[in-house]
Parts: structure tokens; C-alpha cells; sequence
């Protein structure tokens, strides 16, 4: 079969949810589009509509099109739209018949990086109407004495969490079937602001490093876990695809390359997990040495505290 007919007959199909290594090159080598790299919403809509029943297609689609009115003008390290590069990929990669699973993999960023936005153009709250009452508890968030910066950090991180914990409230009931399944997927899949583990002496690299902590240590422990690896497996799928296809050579690619094995050690996805073989590939394409995968530690996750968790 030659590239041209590889195109053809798997771009932007079905079908092409069944990626291979090959596959992969091949649309790189043809400057071609391919689904880990690109999904337009026309292409995702169809694929929706042939596999869910009308009122859980409406429902993903209605997601959509919120996810993309959200995320609209936010672009990748590439230059590329984050909605048709990242987010539709993700729910692409996600090959399942499960609406909430479909619609948690297509909005798992959204309460992380824009629940502000939620709130005003999908909820219709002014944001400045209710924060403002966060400064009445926010003594109760802060021990001790702290300095302005510790304690501007606090508030911050207070009123931002408040927010997110509106946006995933409403997204169960606007999005999910109201009984906290949706909420519990995207929450899963969150990082909260990394200035919520502010302390008097706590270094920018340490909060994140706290963050990041809790980000995994949750995964985990979730009722959702199994639905959580599935996500994030795709998540890794599309960052380190579009990080092989622009930036080949690139020391991001490598370092990327790197927090992904280690999140895969922690994760300990099950082996039949959709595309953690493609991932994999996609791993050793990227020139990764995994027998000196501590020299790509990014020093934001200590990997050794989830020696515990990941079994």
C-alpha cells in the first residue's frame, strides 16, 4: 500500500482510530493530517452522530461546541488551535460508546485552564459578584503570619479553586447525567492552581511539586481510575505526537518524552489500555532513552512518593 492510499482510505475516519506506528510516519512524511495531530469539528460531529444514540450525540456535540467556544484563540507551543489539535484528538483517541467517558476526555482541560471563562459564558455569573465574598474567609485559610505575596498567593488560589468547584458542579448537570460521575472524571483529570499549597517558606518549584503530587495521588485513588488512565493515555498520545511531528530534535520532545514514561510507571495503565502501544512507539521514535530516564526528570514530581499507589 503506498502513503497515498494509507491517506486515503484512514485520514480522518473511523477507522483510523485503530493508529499504528506506520500509519503515524506515514502521515508525517506526506505532510498529511492525522487524527493524533488534527481532528476538524465537521469530522469529529459525524463520527458522533454515527456511533451514539441522537440524545447522547446531542449532548457530546453541545459539549463541543462549549469546549471550542472556551478554549477559542488558545493555540499550542506550534502555533496550532488547541481545540482541533488537542482537545477533539483527545476524544478521538478515546474510542469508546460511553457518552460521559466521550464528553470527560473532550472537556478534561476545560475547569483546569479556563474555569474562570466557564462561568461567564457558559453559567452567565460575573465572577467579580461572588469572589469578593471569598475575602470574608480568607482568614481561616491562612495560619500564622505571612507575607503580602504568601497571602495575596492564598487568595488567589482560594477564589480560583471556588470557581472550579462552580464550573464542575455545573458541567455534571449541564453536560453529565447529574449524578456526579462527569464531575468526578474532569475533576480527576484537573490540576489546581499550584499557589493553592502556598506556605510562608514554600519555593514557586515546590508548590508545583505538591501540586503535581496530588494531581497523581487523586488519580488514583478515584473511584474513576481506570476511566482516568484511558484519558490521560490520549493526552500523553497527542502532546508527545504533536511534540514529534514539530519539534523533532527538539530537547522538549526528550523531556516530554521522559515525564511520559514516568507517568506511565506510576499510572500502571492495564496492558490493553487503547493506544498505550502506539504511545509506546511513539516513545521510542522520540529517541528516549528509558535506561536513563532520570536525566529527564523535570524536577516538578518526586516519582518515588507513587511506588506505593501504582500497584
Amino acid at each position: 500500500m503506498t502513503s497515498e492510499d494509507f491517506t486515503s482510505q484512514h485520514a480522518h475516519s473511523p477507522d483510523s482510530l485503530s493508529l499504528t506506528k506506520n500509519g503515524f510516519l506515514i502521515a508525517l512524511e506526506n505532510n498529511r493530517k492525522h487524527p493524533i495531530l488534527e481532528v476538524e469539528f465537521e469530522t469529529f460531529e459525524t463520527q458522533v452522530n454515527a456511533r451514539f444514540e441522537p440524545s447522547d450525540a446531542q449532548r457530546i456535540l453541545e459539549a463541543a461546541r462549549a469546549t471550542e467556544i472556551l478554549h477559542r484563540g488558545h493555540v499550542r507551543r506550534n502555533g496550532a488551535d488547541y481545540f482541533t489539535s488537542h482537545l477533539l484528538p483527545v476524544a478521538t483517541l478515546v474510542d469508546t460508546d460511553d457518552s460521559i467517558l466521550k464528553i470527560g476526555a473532550l472537556m478534561h482541560d476545560v475547569v483546569e485552564d479556563k474555569a474562570r471563562e466557564y462561568v461567564i459564558h457558559v453559567m452567565g455569573i460575573d465572577p467579580d459578584d461572588i469572589v469578593g465574598q471569598t475575602d470574608k474567609n480568607l482568614d481561616h485559610f491562612v495560619v500564622g503570619e505571612v507575607s503580602e505575596e504568601v497571602r495575596a498567593l492564598i487568595k488567589y488560589a482560594h477564589e480560583e479553586m471556588f470557581l472550579m468547584q462552580l464550573a464542575l458542579d455545573d458541567l455534571d448537570q449541564r453536560f453529565g447525567n447529574g449524578d456526579g460521575r462527569l464531575r468526578e472524571i474532569i475533576s480527576g483529570m484537573t490540576k489546581v492552581p499550584f499557589k493553592v499549597y502556598a506556605t510562608p517558606d514554600s519555593t514557586e518549584s515546590e508548590r508545583k511539586r505538591h501540586r503535581n503530587e496530588a494531581y497523581y495521588r487523586n488519580m488514583l485513588i478515584s473511584p474513576e481510575r481506570d476511566t482516568l488512565i484511558r484519558i490521560k493515555i490520549a493526552d500523553f498520545t497527542s502532546n508527545l505526537g504533536s511534540s514529534l511531528a514539530y519539534f523533532p530534535v527538539h530537547p522538549h520532545t526528550l523531556k516530554y518524552a521522559g515525564r511520559v514514561d514516568q507517568g506511565l510507571q506510576i499510572l500502571q495503565p492495564d496492558p490493553t489500555t487503547p493506544n498505550l502501544e502506539l504511545l509506546k512507539e511513539m516513545l521510542g521514535l522520540s529517541g528516549y532513552d528509558f535506561r536513563q530516564g532520570a536525566s529527564f526528570r523535570s524536577g516538578d514530581l518526586d516519582w518515588k512518593l507513587y511506588s506505593g499507589l501504582a500497584v
